[in-house]
């Protein structure tokens, strides 16, 4: 891949899946425990390309979900986030494999912090504690078919 450190099994899906949504340049990065991420360039800018790991954890919410369920979930759960920073625009697409595409938020993850030396570890749990309570409030809602939300 283009700028990539190492070719990962993930390349060639994420090639075809940028090929079909217009996108172009996937640059590997991280994965996530349930999806490999990719950045790509779009018309509109920069994002991440998202799309499910064959092996990924099963769904805490529901193991029974499909993967595009599973983004699709992700994606309502964002919408629903208020005052605080969250990945926009997310958008999920029924291609070959599905996927979604999201905006990126700017600045460094507190894992390359810390790896860098440029935060301390109760920095790094404070950092924690916080995500944790955000992420906390999201699951927190009920799904949309069940009308409590």
């Amino acid at each position: 891949m283009a700028g990539g450190a190492q070719e990962m099994p993930s390349d060639s899906i994420a090639l075809k899946l940028a090929n079909e949504l217009g996108l172009q340049r996937p640059i590997w990065l991280r994965d996530g425990r349930e999806h490999h991420l990719y950045r790509v360039q779009s018309p509109e800018g920069d994002r991440i390309l998202k799309f499910p790991r064959p092996d990924a954890l099963p769904d805490p919410f529901d193991p029974t979900r499909s993967p595009l369920d599973r983004l699709y979930g992700e994606a309502t759960a964002i919408s629903l986030v208020r005052h605080v920073v969250v990945p926009t625009p997310y958008r999920v697409y029924r291609a070959s494999l599905p996927c979604a595409v999201m905006g990126i938020v700017h600045g460094t993850t507190p894992e390359i912090a810390l790896e860098r030396d440029r935060m301390d570890q109760e920095s790094l749990m404070g950092v924690c504690h916080q995500m944790g309570r955000t992420l906390a409030a999201i699951h927190s809602r009920r799904r949309p078919e069940t009308g409590n939300q």
